[in-house]
Formats: structure tokens, C-alpha cells, sequence
């Protein structure tokens, strides 16, 4: 899967497009709104979307890896833990682990440092470029954001079933063609069988 983008204006005229000629100027903030819950929702459907994939050195401080550290990425879900360089040609020993509201607790093992897989958080929010947003949109994603925020408008303007140009199935299946992607790379077969041992193996995506 490329990690390639395309644009917010491009985004920005599919769902306009989707969702009807009604879409009135003063419409623009709700789109953008729209829009950006559904990458959310589309982030939230799988722990192994390469663009949000870390492997990365970690602080412990008193057995935890805090969810943020100066400079790295905000971690969402944790894959793995190791006492050492992962995939590097060495051999790290797999730590145990569990999050809690104080962070990653390290219940094995006695390091300064670990190295950390997990999916981070993603802070973008997608818009025209201005206001702090940013203006290239994962490609990923495009076709799932387009048709669920036209969906989503057209459900939020109350537009009677006889006039709705979208059925929520169609919304769905440009989700599910990402997450198979996902599934063909084997993505969740190299990291989540590394936990196998203890958690036993994450197959959502299979």
C-alpha cells in the first residue's frame, strides 16, 4: 500500500459531488467536521495502518512508558515491547506489558530504555491548509472520508430515503478494501506474533 495523498480541495469536491447539488457555502466547516471523524473512524478500524505504524526507542521512568515523550509520537495502541533494537538482526527479549492510565507498564525486565512498537495517534487534522491544518490527505483514506461524510451530511440534513444518493454499504466497502490490503501485507502477522506467547494473536484484520 502506497502511502501516497491527495488533496483536501480534491476531497472537498468528491463530497460535494457524493452527496448532491445542496450543499450550501456556509456548509464548509460542517464538511471539514464530517470529514475528519471519518479518518478517525477509519484509524479506529485497525491497529496496523502503515502511516501510523512506530518502532522506536522509549524512556522508562519508574517501570512505565508515558503515552507521550518530547519529540516522538503520541502512542495510541501498543504492539510490542522489547529490552532492545527490534528487527535489526539481533535478538531483544519480548518484555511484558500493559497500559494503564499511568502509561505502558513494564512488568519484566530492568532497562532504562525499550524499543516500542505501536500505532500512534494521528494530530493532523485535514483541511485547506490554513488554521493549521493540513492540506494533503491520505490516500488511504480519501475514498472512505469522501463517501462517509457525503453520507453523514445527507443523514444530518434529514434528506428523505427517496432523495438519499448513498447507501451505507457503499459507505463500508471503501473501508473494508483498505483493511484488506492490510490483511494481504501480513502486516498484523509480523508484529502480532510476537505477542502470541502472552496475549494470544490479534487476526481483527485477517
Amino acid at each position: 500500500m502506497a502511502l501516497g495523498t491527495r488533496t483536501y480541495q480534491e476531497l472537498y469536491d468528491l463530497i460535494l459531488a457524493r452527496a448532491g447539488g445542496g450543499i450550501s457555502a456556509n456548509a464548509k466547516t460542517r464538511i471539514q467536521a464530517l470529514a475528519n471523524s471519518a479518518a478517525q473512524i477509519a484509524i479506529d478500524e485497525s491497529p496496523y495502518w502503515p502511516r501510523l505504524l512506530v518502532l522506536e526507542e522509549r524512556t522508562v521512568t519508574n517501570g512505565y512508558v508515558d503515552y507521550e515523550e518530547v519529540g516522538k509520537g503520541t502512542i495510541d495502541e501498543v504492539h510490542g515491547v522489547w529490552d532492545g533494537a527490534k528487527w535489526t538482526g539481533a535478538s531483544p527479549q519480548s518484555l511484558n506489558f500493559y497500559p494503564d492510565g499511568n502509561g505502558i507498564r513494564i512488568t519484566n525486565g530492568d532497562t532504562a530504555t525499550v524499543y516500542v512498537a505501536y500505532k500512534k495517534v494521528l494530530t493532523d487534522i485535514y483541511g485547506d491548509g490554513t488554521s493549521g491544518t493540513v492540506s494533503d490527505v491520505p490516500r488511504e483514506w480519501f475514498e472512505f472520508m469522501a463517501y462517509h461524510a457525503a453520507f453523514s451530511y445527507q443523514v444530518a440534513e434529514r434528506v428523505g430515503i427517496e432523495q438519499m444518493t448513498i447507501a451505507y454499504r457503499d459507505v463500508q466497502s471503501r473501508l473494508d478494501t483498505q483493511l484488506l490490503k492490510i490483511s494481504r501485507q501480513g502486516i498484523w502477522r509480523t508484529i502480532a506474533n510476537q505477542l502470541e506467547t502472552y496475549y494470544g494473536r490479534d487476526v481483527s484484520v485477517s
